[in-house]
């Protein structure tokens, strides 16, 4: 009885993920970066694996899913469900990693923490590769915690288990390594952790040396193809990326936005405090167990630190590049409730709340790119001879999908756009040399320069921001 009704909880936290994740997911505007994903997911298919892939600083793996998704008809809100479902195939990882170092109502906990977690929600709605990379790295770790804990015991090292987690852990690697680039973190703090367990515990185990050499070769050869186009992409391309090169303090600040409640408003710093201070629990009340703060310190510790390292040469780290964590750091989290035994799910019931306030906040908050009403604006207001300058030009991506009037308008795009776009309708221009003798519309995205000497010619007729990020301003001759 007690089993059926653990897996009824189980069930349960499955269900709120999954309601969570779609709710508003086919409704709501998409976002610029997701137009990203459209205009991938609608090149051809030896496109997408081909040159112009190599333009795009983010593997190909997830815009070849979502050119699955868009071969099917369907509306382009639609690139949004594979990020649903891996987001909610986190939790039933995080469930397996969280059981395998604390036991069953340690998993249970760990899956309820990201079925609520308001950043995990949200950026499953998100039609990028972020919860692929997640999931991979979840699956990952359950593996290779798997693969050390059956070391450890003689009695499970012929399983076959441990033999379908070394291809589990093979596997997932690749998946990660394809989705995103920032993944070989991944796979370096996981080769230190099983070279930590290995020189601590495992040192005379020459057959785990031997699977562990093997296992890394084949994730090598199998990377290869794509590893040239990834050292290119961080020697030429990413050497004037947008990204800022990182202080310490905004390091920092991108951590906590990982592992804090930053959705939660009310409460703070104590929220964020308690979710700290239970990691830190989790990993000194399973101490004796070596991967959990071997995976603390060279994981959720090291991954920031090899960030900001990294971005000291070629910047990577902005809110999304640490993402991945999230799970990981849900499941130490878990693992500090254990310690208080049977009062674990009373200690774990505020902070699933707590996550479930965020949530509700982040689906109560004004949208921050309304692509929809954008182009309504314009269907509604652009005439015959005006002139649109879209910073940036692929802009045209969503002004395309949510419906705008361009016949008899002349189209101009900023020259310093995405490297990606190549299929820019209209001309490229410096912004410099923009028209002043005819209505001018300027649409831009995100901090955008005033240009003075332009506006000095002409006036402003008309100026709108639909959301914090685009704003439209409608220029006329004096």
């Amino acid at each position: 009885m007690r089993h059926r009704i653990d897996w009824i909880v189980f069930a349960v936290i499955l269900a709120t993920g999954i309601v969570l994740r779609l709710h508003d997911a086919m409704t709501r505007p998409l976002h610029f970066d997701e137009g990203a994903t459209a205009y991938f997911a609608g090149l051809p298919w030896a496109d997408l694996w081909g040159p112009p892939a190599r333009l795009e600083p983010n593997p190909p793996l997830f815009y070849a899913i979502a050119h699955l998704v868009r071969a099917t008809g369907a509306p382009l809100e639609a690139l949004r469900l594979p990020a649903v479902l891996f987001g909610v195939l986190c939790i039933p990882a995080a469930y397996a990693v969280a059981r395998q170092l604390g036991g069953h109502v340690a998993g249970l906990i760990a899956a309820a923490l990201v079925a609520t977690s308001a950043e995990h929600v949200l950026l499953s709605q998100l039609a990028r590769a972020y919860t692929l990379l997640a999931l991979a790295a979840l699956t990952a770790t359950a593996c290779l915690v798997h693969i050390l804990q059956a070391r450890a015991d003689p009695r499970r090292r012929a399983v076959p288990a441990t033999r379908i987690a070394w291809a589990g852990y093979i596997l997932a690697s690749l998946v990660a390594l394809y989705a995103h680039n920032t993944a070989v973190l991944l796979l370096f703090v996981l080769n230190l952790v099983a070279a930590a367990i290995w020189a601590t515990t495992l040192r005379r185990d020459r057959g785990f040396a031997r699977a562990w050499i093997a296992a890394n070769l084949a994730i090598v050869a199998l990377y290869a193809p794509w590893l040239p186009i990834v050292v290119n992409q961080s020697v030429n391309d990413l050497a004037g990326f947008w990204i800022p090169t990182p202080t310490l303090l905004a390091m920092r600040y991108e951590a906590m936005n990982t592992y804090g409640q930053r959705y939660l408003h009310r409460g703070q710093p104590a929220i964020d405090a308690a979710f700290l201070l239970l990691a830190a629990l989790g990993v000194l009340h399973h101490r004796k167990n070596r991967v959990v703060p071997a995976l603390a310190i060279l994981v959720l510790a090291g991954v920031p630190a090899l960030t900001w390292l990294v971005s000291q040469w070629r910047p990577i780290t902005n809110g999304k590049t640490l993402f991945w964590l999230l799970p990981l750091f849900m499941v130490l989290v878990a693992l500090g409730c254990t310690w208080f035994r049977r009062l674990a799910p009373v200690v774990a019931l505020p902070l699933v709340l707590a996550q479930l306030v965020a949530t509700t906040q982040v689906f109560h908050a004004p949208l921050r790119e309304d692509w929809r009403a954008t182009a309504a604006v314009l269907q509604a207001n652009l005439r015959p001879g005006d002139t649109l300058y879209l910073d940036p030009a692929a802009a045209t991506v969503l002004l395309d999908y949510y419906g705008w009037r361009r016949a008899g308008v002349t189209l101009l795009g900023d020259t310093g756009g995405e490297r990606w776009f190549r299929h820019f309708p209209g001309r490229l221009i410096d912004p410099g040399a923009l028209p002043t003798n005819t209505r001018l519309w300027l649409l831009t995205r995100g901090p955008a320069t005033d240009n003075r000497a332009l506006r000095e010619r002409m006036r402003t007729d008309f100026t709108q921001e639909f959301g914090p990020n685009i704003r439209l301003s409608l220029l006329v001759p004096k």
